[in-house]
């Protein structure tokens, strides 16, 4: 959120309310996080895959599945309070550099 200081006084400019931008940025970061935990965890399938395989390693799937939603939903606590302190500020300097 800091880094993007100029496009978001740029919104608040334009009369942006800070709720449609704090869910615009939610959505974003969301898809984002979704997409990265998603391909992470097929990666980690993948690696996994021949010491599943070979081991006769008995796993629960749905273990495997609550531990998968317990890192989403963390991540998308953190991403949502990030956004929250983030915006929390409005500053119209980011526009006076430019």
């Amino acid at each position: 959120v800091f880094e993007r200081r100029k496009e978001l006084a740029l919104l608040n400019a334009l009369g942006f309310e800070r709720g449609v931008v704090f869910r615009l940025l939610l959505l974003e970061y969301g898809l984002l996080l979704l997409m990265g935990t998603l391909s992470g965890g097929v990666a980690a399938l993948v690696a996994m895959a021949p010491a599943l395989a070979s081991s006769g390693a008995d796993v629960n799937p749905v273990s495997r599945a609550a531990v998968f939603l317990l890192v989403l939903a963390c991540a998308g606590a953190c991403v949502y309070g990030a956004l929250a302190v983030g915006l929390r500020r409005r500053d119209s300097g980011g526009l006076q550099a430019e």
